[in-house]
């Protein structure tokens, strides 16, 4: 993690989408140009405001497109509004 912090939070993040089932097209080089241009590694971490990776649409995997910085407070909200319609209350 701490030699390697990309290589370790792309793994992270593939053995993740591979978990809950979703598509993973984003490479390693696309991935370390997206943390350097977004300071993803700096801003990563467990408050709400730290950084989380989103997929701006939902229905789509990871792939360099498809995915962008938010909050881990504002994915958890996005999060929750996208499935509301599977809520049943």
């Amino acid at each position: 993690k701490e030699t390697n912090p990309i290589g370790y939070f792309y793994s992270h993040l593939k053995q993740n989408a591979k978990r809950r089932g979703k598509d993973f097209k984003l490479t390693i080089e696309e991935f370390k140009q997206f943390c350097e241009e977004t300071n993803y590694i700096e801003l990563k971490g467990k408050t709400v405001k730290s950084a989380s990776i989103d997929r701006i649409d939902p229905t789509k995997g990871y792939e360099i497109g498809n995915i962008q910085i938010l909050s881990l407070s504002d994915n958890s909200k996005k999060m929750h509004q996208d499935n509301a319609d599977d809520c049943p209350f």
